[in-house]
């Protein structure tokens, strides 16, 4: 729904916009980086064909001193959570649970996207979540799955899941298994979703949950449709509320921006970023949109929806 004049003066044709622009952003009506995502590393010890920035610099690395600056300046932002998240694999920054101290002194909740296989090294139970991407074509042993068995049951205080992706050549026994492992050391939910760059080869979701039906553990399964998808937005503002800061230092306005064009370009495309994570204070001040009449695939359109009704100046707010 476009949000315009007219929306001074409606209140029941689709979304709620006046409702919506009540709920705080504060008197000044600005967007302000609530939740952050932060790629500390490029660097990766797996190489998955489903990887979005497969093509990306893999010697592209954050420094400690530089990402406690990011880290202070998103705080002073009101910044309450950030997603560490890749790029390349968290666990393979050598500061990886600095960096976790430092979002923890700060009064900064964290969660953690990784592909597990350094999970030992957490050394805190600061993170809020910690989601870990799996696949049907993945063959870890035994001591994989122990390790983050071992590592659930040191930090009980964190939520633990998965995310599971659908590959060509994989098969649903692997999400059988994955399901029975979760269920039995008090994981909270598997997301499951199809491999983006191959769109080609997705089983359809009622077609996986009837395969799925009866698995001990497919009660904690969450499908997430990845083929619906729209076209991006003019007035784009989710890089406001959910900057995602990159190895190169880069402010991108969302996590899916690789996947934005007919071809997918396989990294955080330079061209998309909102500048330097030094220049972020101008940013917020400015309220300077991203442009993503671009982008052909948005999977977040309707947070600009939102975002665009909440930070509208209309005249009668107040007849809800």
């Amino acid at each position: 729904m476009t949000i315009n004049a007219h929306s001074s003066f409606t209140m029941n044709d689709g979304l709620p916009a006046k409702l919506i622009s009540r709920i705080s952003l504060g008197p000044d009506r600005k967007i302000y980086p609530i939740h952050a995502e932060l790629n500390p590393t490029n660097k990766c010890d797996l190489t998955c064909e489903f990887c979005g920035c497969r093509e990306r610099d893999k010697s592209l690395e954050l420094p400690i001193g530089e990402i406690r600056q990011i880290l202070q300046l998103l705080q002073e932002l009101g910044c309450r959570a950030i997603t560490i998240t890749g790029g390349g694999e968290p666990f393979m920054h050598p500061h990886i649970n600095e960096i976790i101290d430092s979002a923890a002194v700060l009064n900064i909740k964290v969660g953690i996207m990784t592909n597990g296989r350094k999970i030992q090294l957490l050394a805190h139970a600061w993170p809020s979540w910690i989601r870990i991407s799996y696949a049907s074509t993945r063959n870890d042993g035994p001591g994989y799955f122990r390790a983050i068995e071992e590592a659930a049951k040191s930090w009980p205080g964190t939520d633990w899941s998965f995310s599971f992706i659908l590959t060509r050549g994989g098969d649903l026994e692997k999400l059988k298994e994955l399901a029975a492992f979760a269920a039995d050391n008090g994981f909270g939910h598997i997301r499951v979703k199809p491999n983006t760059l191959d769109f080609d080869y997705c089983l359809p979701i009622d077609q996986i949950k009837e395969q799925m039906a009866g698995a001990r553990g497919s009660n904690l399964i969450l499908y997430q449709e990845r083929k619906l998808r729209t076209s991006g937005s003019a007035r784009c503002l989710i890089g406001l509320l959910i900057p995602n800061i990159g190895a190169d230092g880069q402010i991108y306005p969302c996590c899916g921006v690789e996947y934005s064009y007919e071809t997918p370009s396989l990294d955080y495309p330079l061209s998309t970023s909102l500048g330097n994570w030094r220049n972020l204070r101008q940013l917020i001040e400015g309220q300077k949109p991203f442009d993503g009449s671009a982008c052909l695939r948005c999977y977040y359109n309707y947070y600009n929806t939102v975002l665009n009704a909440m930070t509208q100046n209309l005249k009668h707010r107040d007849f809800v």
